[in-house]
């Protein structure tokens, strides 16, 4: 089951908004001492923009949606997955032998295995779809 086309639209308007929201956090760009709420709104608000922006484009119909389609959006589900179990498993290696990270070096850590799934699967996707049958077909 995937949304209607439309949606990946909105989704490559979200991922900006939501890291700029974040960057903007993340430089006191939007930071208030006095109201520490108007912070952490900031912070919870660009990441959900970004990883709803994500997982809009990732679950969007194309324009024409075929056979071809299906079998690239599963062999990009494929191989981000792979990627993702080799940066699990290089970063789980990389722990042992620098030691604790520490609570924030884990967040990152996590957050980065979980952004970069989705990240390799459109890049791919696209690319495959987009770019790589435009060669062919020249």
């Amino acid at each position: 089951m995937l949304l209607p086309y439309p949606f990946k639209k909105a989704g490559v308007i979200m991922i900006p908004l939501g890291l700029i929201l974040w960057i903007f956090m993340q430089k006191k760009i939007i930071y208030s001492a006095d109201m520490p709420i108007i912070h952490i709104t900031a912070a919870v608000s660009g990441v959900f923009l970004f990883v709803l922006g994500l997982i809009c484009i990732s679950f969007s119909r194309e324009k024409i949606e075929d056979e071809m389609i299906k079998t690239i959006r599963l062999e990009s589900f494929q191989i981000a997955g792979m990627i993702q179990l080799i940066l699990l498993f290089a970063g789980l290696i990389y722990i042992l032998v620098a030691g604790d990270p520490g609570e924030s070096g884990m967040m990152f850590f996590l957050l980065q295995l979980i952004g970069s799934f989705w990240i390799i699967y459109i890049l791919r996707f696209n690319y495959i779809i987009h770019w790589k049958n435009k060669d062919t077909e020249e």
